[in-house]
Parts: C-alpha cells; sequence; structure tokens
C-alpha cells in the first residue's frame, strides 16, 4: 500500500505533508512525496522545492515513514493522476489553496478539484 502526497512548495501544501506523513505513519505504508513543474519557468523553483522534499524525507525516515521524493515535468492534475496509477496508490492527499475565489477555480481550474474527481483511488484533500 502507498500513498502519494502532491507538493507545489507553497504554504497551503506544508499542512498536506504534515497529515501525509501523519497518515503514512499510522498505516504504515510507503509515502511518495511529488512534485510537478509544468513549464520551463518553474525551474527556478525546482531547486528550493526539491530541498524542502529532500528535507521532508529525512524528516519522515526520522520518524519511522519510508518516504520517496519524485518530481517530474508535466501537466501538475494529469501527472499526478498518472504517479498514482503507476506506483499503485490506495490514497492520494493534495493541498487546497484558500486563496482562490470559485470563479478562480472555474476558470483557471484547480489540481485539487481535477484530481478529487477523476482518481481511481481515495483522495485527501487538506485545507
Amino acid at each position: 500500500m502507498t500513498v502519494l502526497m502532491a507538493y507545489d512548495g507553497k504554504p497551503h501544501t506544508q499542512k498536506a505533508l504534515d497529515y501525509a506523513l501523519r497518515y503514512a505513519k499510522a498505516f504504515g505504508e510507503t509515502l511518495y512525496i511529488m512534485s510537478v513543474y509544468p513549464s520551463k519557468e518553474w525551474i527556478a523553483e525546482l531547486d528550493n522545492i526539491k530541498s524542502k522534499m529532500d528535507e521532508f524525507v529525512k524528516d519522515a525516515e526520522r520518524s519511522g515513514v519510508k518516504a520517496i521524493a519524485v518530481t517530474e515535468s508535466g501537466h501538475p492534475s494529469e501527472t499526478i493522476l498518472d504517479a498514482a496509477k503507476r506506483f499503485e496508490c490506495d490514497t492520494l492527499i493534495v493541498g487546497r489553496s484558500d486563496k482562490k475565489t470559485g470563479l478562480d477555480r472555474v476558470v483557471l481550474g484547480s489540481v485539487s478539484n481535477y484530481v478529487v474527481n477523476n482518481a481511481q483511488c481515495t483522495v485527501i484533500v487538506v485545507e
């Protein structure tokens, strides 16, 4: 059994990371921490995100959770769902920003909404 946590380096995903660690520990599951960069513009942020992910993997392992950091390029929503299938995840954990309005979510889309509506496993949204 495995858990995939989608991480984008933003503050709202820190709460989701904390939850994912507790969840994986409680159920004795491997935790994949995934970051997806959608374009070359994100490469500047990628080193910072990878550094944070590596720190989290070390923290997770110190607490007894096997954690694996994964970084891929592509459309975030689709790449996350593809990874969940590839890693045979039972649970997918995503954070959701409370700063987007309903109109923003309709016009701009929402990774968490897409994942909830299209995942073939359990999805937990942390706000």
